[in-house]
């Protein structure tokens, strides 16, 4: 049938600056990707969802090894053009896939830090739960990528001991995303788990959860 589409500013402004593109049709658009990022001087396969693909497989990603550090944008090339781009996050830290069954400290995969973790809540109250050892004196900082990339998962994040007594949790720190930071006095061995607040899960709930020592990200 005939269908209108409308455009306008959110005020109802406009002006001679006021210019846009309107493309339209069947045109490739990702809606997501996994896993949100991969280690410079390695290749990564990024699964796709989305729409007009054109049933395209896994991308791979051949990462340089001075490739620069943080939110990257990729863009997937098919038969139709290329698509939306979608951001990547490049870490200079080993990666690691989250296996399930790992919804208890009993069941925790087992890490060891700095990493940067690629996992998805897939399904209904899963819960993800890794365990580490910690030297007397580090200093780490946990961080959660998320919502920031596209990801409906609200994370709550969970650093507890290793008597299961939580040593912090965190639900908003950027965003929806979560973020932690602990001094650790002692050695031993901790546990840190990721559920969506709300106990929802599926499909698209990816994220990238990186554990590394404080960096200044600025200079004054």
């Amino acid at each position: 049938g005939d269908f209108f589409v409308q455009l306008r500013d959110f005020r109802f402004q406009g002006g001679a600056g006021y210019t846009y593109r309107l493309v339209a049709g069947a045109l490739p658009y990702v809606d997501s990707l996994f896993p949100f990022g991969g280690q410079r001087g390695q290749a990564t396969e990024v699964r796709l969802r989305g729409r007009n693909l054109d049933e395209a497989g896994p991308m791979r990603l051949a990462i340089a090894p001075d490739a620069p550090l943080g939110p990257q944008e990729v863009w997937l090339h098919t038969s139709r053009g290329f698509a939306n781009a979608r951001v990547f996050d490049v870490g200079d830290t080993p990666e690691f896939l989250e296996a399930e069954p790992n919804n208890t400290t009993n069941q925790a995969n087992v890490i060891q830090v700095p990493i940067s973790i690629n996992g998805q809540i897939q399904g209904e109250k899963d819960i993800d739960t890794f365990k580490f050892k910690v030297e007397s004196g580090q200093y780490w900082v946990f961080e959660v990528l998320a919502n920031r990339f596209g990801s409906p998962l609200d994370p709550l994040l969970t650093l507890s001991d290793n008597q299961g007594n939580v040593r912090q949790r965190n639900d908003d720190a950027v965003g929806a995303d979560a973020r932690l930071e602990q001094a650790f006095g002692a050695a031993g061995e901790y546990s840190l788990s990721i559920r969506d607040l709300l106990e929802r899960g599926g499909e698209g709930f990816g994220y990238r959860l990186t554990v590394r020592a404080p960096q200044p990200d600025f200079a004054a």
